[in-house]
């Protein structure tokens, strides 16, 4: 493991190998992760990041709509199923459809975030 203190300060260098490297940004151990090589991965770009960021602030977006929705019953109980008193008096939603949602909103985020980082391989 890395010493956080290694390379404060240090600037990270990017650039074709023999070429000359370019000032990507200035590490600060406080403010960045300096990310491990990991078979696949790239280090991410501040675009790339910004735009990551953005996505996963969009995932708590929708987990808040979610979380209200679950607060009502379920109206896809079996037939002759008992009602819960906890439901009384709400709006029934089919939570069956609303989890199918959530897994294809997950999926779609994955994907999307997916497309931003690139990973290679599998």
């Amino acid at each position: 493991m890395t010493d956080k203190n290694q390379f404060p300060g240090a600037p990270i260098s990017f650039g074709p190998k023999g070429g000359e490297a370019q000032e990507l940004h200035m590490y600060n151990p406080e403010t960045h992760f300096l990310q491990p090589k990991i078979a696949g991965y790239k280090q991410l770009d501040p675009d790339q990041v910004a735009l990551i960021n953005e996505g996963k602030e969009l995932g708590l977006e929708l987990q808040r709509y979610i979380d209200k929705l679950r607060l009502h019953g379920d109206s896809s109980r079996s037939p002759g199923r008992p009602v819960d008193n906890a439901d009384l008096g709400r709006t029934l939603l089919d939570q069956r459809w609303i989890s199918i949602g959530v897994t294809q909103m997950q999926q779609g985020l994955m994907a999307i975030i997916r497309g931003i980082a690139q990973p290679g391989g599998f």
